[in-house]
């Protein structure tokens, strides 16, 4: 059975996505915290909760209590000793900085990008989950699959190893395209003629995945990338990571 009444450190991005998903879910959310006052009391108001300042002033009548602040907050925080569950959603942080908290604790972190101003679904969503105990971790798995997700078991260690790798596939990957997209801006051209195309590419995460791999890297075409090269000498950043890419394609597949 899953926990059905919840408090939540945080008024941001994840708190926001977290309580509006518990909320739309039919859990309780009793209080929001939050150093921002005015931002809990928008997300409190949203979601039928109180907003307090301060975590020694949050009742104690949630079954859990979700930390969904920066990660070098998360072990500052004071929280007062309950019978709750105490449960963090952040990917980097190990499970065990909660152990002075509560009895009970976990982690509960999902895998997807969270912007401000943008409604986010947890439905279908990848979750990584970890608890003290077994009960913790079937309260967790219910909790998922109430909200659509598809709960997934991981040792701290490894949820740091996906934190790292969803750093580089989602950030670094939208940099590049945010790299890319001035410079078609500067040239006079858009971006959208690409977006097939990058969708293709994103939907393929399934095999080997040097075997899709395409373009002049892998056919050796050494005029075609040096023309490249070239044509990127106004941007001096994307010009960098072309060659470097080239460099590394060229290592990893055939000619």
């Amino acid at each position: 059975m899953y926990f059905h009444k919840y408090s939540l450190v945080g008024a941001g991005n994840m708190a926001t996505a977290m309580a509006t998903a518990l909320h739309e879910a039919g859990c309780e959310i009793v209080d929001i915290c939050s150093a921002h006052y005015e931002h809990a009391s928008v997300l409190a108001q949203k979601v039928g909760a109180a907003a307090v300042r301060h975590v020694a002033q949050m009742r104690p009548l949630a079954d859990a209590v979700l930390l969904a602040v920066p990660d070098n907050v998360i072990g500052t925080l004071e929280l007062p000793r309950h019978s709750w569950t105490v449960l963090h959603t952040a990917g980097s942080v190990p499970m065990d900085i909660l152990g002075d908290k509560a009895d009970s604790h976990g982690v509960l972190w999902p895998v997807c990008s969270l912007r401000k101003g943008q409604a986010c679904t947890l439905s279908g969503v990848p979750v990584c989950i970890e608890a003290s105990d077994g009960a913790t971790l079937a309260r967790l798995h219910a909790l998922a699959e109430l909200l659509g997700a598809k709960s997934m078991e991981v040792t701290s260690e490894q949820r740091l190893r996906l934190h790292l790798a969803a750093v580089v596939v989602n950030n670094f990957g939208n940099a590049l395209h945010a790299l890319t997209q001035e410079w078609l801006a500067a040239e006079g051209l858009s971006m959208d003629i690409l977006a097939p195309l990058a969708l293709q590419t994103a939907q393929g995460f399934h095999g080997n995945l040097w075997q899709r791999q395409t373009g002049p890297a892998v056919r050796g075409d050494a005029a075609t990338m040096q023309r490249h090269i070239e044509l990127l000498a106004s941007n001096p950043d994307l010009q960098r990571l072309y060659s470097l890419f080239s460099s590394i394609i060229g290592q990893h597949t055939d000619a």
